[in-house]
């Protein structure tokens, strides 16, 4: 393979890095090429692959996942790619394009490539990127995440069913006005006693470049722990970068202690907005624990020339109001010692579809451009890094497209309306005080669409007037 077909293969629309290098897995085991793909891996029998019984590299070229990279050297686009193909379709950043940033001007890259080109998509290389998100034990009910991410979520769920006399056992609150049912939250996979995981990730940690963890929240799960000091004893953590992504509701002195044995270590920090943003989100977090942990970590990081420090932000209908108050407050000089690579990382929300941005109305929307353009203006952060300038420009021409009231979005403005009632009285929160003017056009959308409040009301059990 000469460069040319090389670079043909690599500058396809639908070629992504991470297939050929990564395993994602969700805390109930699953296991998925990319945190960001849709789908997950099958087994050669139709069935679906799942640490508990199956070890990453068996799965590493079964028939799923070498269909996946034949389909990306074919410059076919992959189903399960569908959120990297939106953000790509606004000419901004996406996860597929940070792959290629990261992995495709390595020549041992080249080779896989050529390899798996010329052996329908087998890969005689080893994973070189682990994802690991090893149960859903959680502090936190953060609004737009789920029930296998988030023991505390589930636990909510849970409650809120039995008021209904359904049970919650899938990842949303309800879709289309019902309980989802196909995944049993009993079956998540036994992180901590499973032999068989603990044997897998050995036998991998030494080919292993990246390291990746989130949850649940990995400060509480002690596998995470366990994983990073197995790697400083055997003397492996000199060649792996660490990615750790933290709610940063707890003190991380003892993994600030282990990152300075990592070839790199970044402390990736999800937080969603400042003060009560940040709270009615992310809740039961409190805005000065997270401040003063984050302090914390950026001099460790300030300390440490292989810790850097980042925020991950999501981007969701809650935020995208005021998200730009926690980038100011990111510009903070006092910061910069500590946030030596990418300051912070804009995901756009995806799931659930109820929650998305794009169901903004579109009397606020110029506000929300004005305040992003304002910042563009001012940043330190994106004179420096030229694709984080060009992510916030994108996310400027999404706000800028208005959107019509069509049955879909009157539909999932609807489902957003009554989720955010049942869960504001659920932990005793209120919309209409945090975030007033969404709070107001989104009512008044709904009552000019004949949204019949009093019988949602009744039907969901909603007796404050939230």
């Amino acid at each position: 393979m000469d460069d040319a077909k090389y670079n043909e293969i690599i500058g396809s629309p639908g070629f992504c890095a991470y297939p050929f290098v990564q395993v994602s897995t969700v805390p109930a085991g699953f296991m998925r090429p990319c945190c960001f793909f849709t789908d997950i891996l099958k087994n050669d029998d139709g069935s679906s692959a799942n640490v508990d019984k199956n070890n990453f590299q068996t799965i590493w070229n079964n028939k799923n996942f070498k269909s996946i990279r034949n389909d990306m050297l074919s410059s076919t686009k992959v189903n399960g790619c569908l959120q990297c193909h939106k953000e790509d379709s606004f000419g901004g950043d996406s996860m597929r394009k940070r792959s290629l940033r990261e992995w495709t001007w390595r020549q041992d890259f080249k080779e896989m490539v050529k390899h798996a080109l010329n052996n329908d998509g087998t890969l005689e290389s080893g994973i070189k990127f682990l994802e690991l998100k090893p149960g859903n034990l959680c502090n936190l009910k953060c609004r737009m995440c789920n029930q296998f991410d988030s023991s505390k979520y589930a636990s909510e769920l849970q409650e809120i069913g039995a008021k209904f006399n359904k049970t919650a056992s899938q990842a949303r609150l309800f879709e289309n006005y019902t309980f989802e049912y196909d995944f049993d939250l009993g079956k998540m996979a036994d992180w901590t006693n499973n032999k068989q995981i603990w044997e897998s990730f050995q036998n991998l940690a030494p080919q292993i470049e990246i390291l990746s963890f989130a949850g649940g929240e990995p400060t509480l799960i002690e596998d995470v722990y366990k994983s990073l000091k197995y790697c400083v004893e055997k003397d492996l953590a000199k060649n792996i970068t660490v990615y750790f992504a933290s709610n940063f509701t707890q003190k991380m002195s003892k993994f600030i202690d282990l990152a300075q044995h990592f070839k790199r270590f970044d402390f990736i920090a999800s937080i969603d907005g400042t003060e009560q943003t940040q709270e009615y989100i992310r809740f039961p977090s409190k805005w000065s624990v997270v401040e003063s942990n984050f302090r914390d970590v950026n001099r460790g990081a300030a300390h440490y020339k292989n810790v850097n420090l980042m925020i991950n932000l999501t981007l969701n209908i809650y935020n995208v109001l005021n998200f730009i108050d926690l980038l100011h407050w990111l510009e903070d000089d006092a910061f910069r010692p500590g946030l030596k690579e990418d300051p912070f990382n804009l995901n756009i929300l995806m799931f659930p579809n109820y929650l998305s941005l794009e169901l903004l109305p579109n009397n606020l929307r110029p506000a929300a451009i004005e305040k992003i353009n304002n910042y563009l203006q001012t940043s330190w952060i994106c004179k420096e890094k030229p694709h984080i300038h060009a992510r916030l420009v994108q996310l400027v021409e999404m706000l800028g497209k208005n959107e019509s009231v069509t049955e879909n979005n009157f539909k999932l403005l609807k489902e957003f309306w009554i989720y955010t009632k049942i869960l504001d009285q659920s932990r005793k929160q209120k919309l209409k005080d945090t975030l007033p003017s969404l709070y107001i056009e989104v009512e008044k959308l709904l009552t000019d669409n004949n949204f019949n409040f009093a019988e949602s009301y009744e039907k969901y059990q909603i007796t404050e007037q939230i």
